[in-house]
């Protein structure tokens, strides 16, 4: 053998192969997936680590919480003694989101790794501007198309519009793998199916039984709780409480303790083919803006990921929801002394204050515990089976039974599509 011939046959040539799960690894851990890139270098496959099916439970309790509190803060609009101009109560509740927004820096160290982690991102103020944007629709669709029929067309298009943000989105984040596309699919398909019997629970408790001598109208969410014939449905991203809306056809108001905010553009009315028409499309529109509110937080810098987020977002949803209430006064001219009241300020800033913490729940669960947009958002849509306990079992808007048990069977189907979108979604 020629010199040095064996320190080369005795020097380990790097194999092609031997450095895959390397390069693999790198590749998994850039693309945010929740598995442990350690366990997988350990041991050489794909074997995932126990620690991270507890991280996907803590995420699917975080995302359950954030649709608890998305069902919780239309309650305090209940709550004034006289119904307040949802458009001005909306403005107030910005500043609520603002304010916990701020005090969440607390939570998150500002100084790390001798870089300091405080700034703005217009990323995050175009997830409050879109927050906003779907609020701003849903006073339009109301009382063009309907209570029943707007919410249950937002509730299930917001489903849709989360689910193909995390399926089929052209970019990554949000978009994710899915583990079974049929069997997502289905999942969602059955999510709908809940939403709407839950939205129409009423109508279809008067076709299992109708009330004796009593005539049960359409779903509807009632301001105050002397009806027992409808459900509070403070869905997703509307705080709006009408009284009497329904589908069938114009109704006048019935509650005359709703003030001057009766004579507002988003009180009750008829309801004309061109009007439900443009209702519906405001209503879709809700859903777009509401299954999309979070998108933009995976375009952030690195350094203001997770929490250090909300700032920004709190501030564009103030600055939005300002200029909002500012255009609507200027249109409508509403009397602001009626209409500022007190206790109008306190709740509307309390409901902003749950509602982010909802939010902030959906942070957290995508950001730390990596749960998927295509799985965390479509579960923050089921706030409406929230929301519906708090008008049955709280307010008592509900006595009639047969309409109580559709409820549940809604939300009995409901809960099926979310743990079949949890085992198959995107990211599952």
């Amino acid at each position: 053998f020629p010199p040095g011939s064996a320190a080369l046959l005795c020097r380990p040539e790097p194999c092609p192969r031997a450095m895959e799960p390397r390069h693999l690894i790198d590749g998994f851990r850039d693309s945010g997936a929740g598995h442990d890139p350690v366990v997988l270098a350990s041991t050489g496959s794909g074997v995932e680590n126990p620690d991270d099916h507890s991280m996907i439970a803590v995420g699917f309790g975080l995302a359950i919480l954030s649709a608890v509190f998305n069902g919780t803060f239309g309650v305090f609009g209940k709550l004034c003694a006289k119904a307040p101009d949802p458009v001005i109560f909306n403005t107030f509740l910005t500043y609520g989101t603002l304010l916990s927004s701020m005090l969440v820096l607390l939570l998150s160290p500002l100084w790390e790794g001798g870089e300091f982690h405080l700034g703005f991102t217009w990323f995050g103020a175009l997830a409050g501007a879109l927050f906003v944007f779907a609020t701003l629709f849903s006073f339009i669709a109301i009382p063009l198309a309907g209570l029943a029929t707007s919410s249950a067309t937002w509730s299930c298009s917001a489903v849709l519009i989360a689910f193909l943000w995390g399926a089929v989105a052209p970019m990554s984040p949000p978009r994710q793998p899915m583990k079974d596309a049929g069997l997502s699919v289905v999942g969602v398909c059955i999510m709908v199916v809940g939403v709407l019997v839950i939205n129409f629970s009423a109508r279809i408790g008067r076709l299992l039984s109708p009330p004796a001598g009593d005539k049960v109208p359409p779903m509807s969410a009632s301001a105050a709780p002397k009806r027992d014939d409808s459900i509070e449905l403070s869905t997703t991203d509307s705080v709006v409480e009408e009284s009497s809306s329904q589908t069938d056809g114009p109704e006048p108001n019935c509650d005359d303790s709703s003030g001057s905010s009766a004579d507002s553009p988003v009180a009750g009315g008829g309801f004309s083919v061109s009007g439900q028409a443009a209702g519906l499309l405001s209503a879709v529109s809700v859903g777009f803006f509401g299954g999309s509110v979070l998108v933009p937080a995976g375009y952030v810098p690195e350094r203001l990921h997770g929490l250090r987020l909300i700032p920004s977002f709190g501030i564009g949803a103030a600055c939005v929801g300002t200029a909002v209430g500012a255009l609507y006064w200027l249109i409508w001219r509403p009397d602001l002394r009626k209409e500022i009241r007190p206790e109008v300020v306190r709740n509307a800033m309390c409901a902003g204050v749950v509602w982010n913490l909802g939010n902030i729940c959906q942070v957290i669960a995508q950001g730390h515990f990596k749960l998927s947009y295509g799985i965390a958002y479509p579960i923050l849509q089921c706030a409406l089976l929230f929301s519906g306990l708090w008008g049955i079992y709280f307010f008592r808007e509900v006595t009639h039974g047969p309409t109580i048990f559709a409820f549940w069977a809604g939300a009995s189907v409901l809960i099926a599509g979310v743990v079949l979108l949890g085992l198959f979604g995107p990211g599952a």
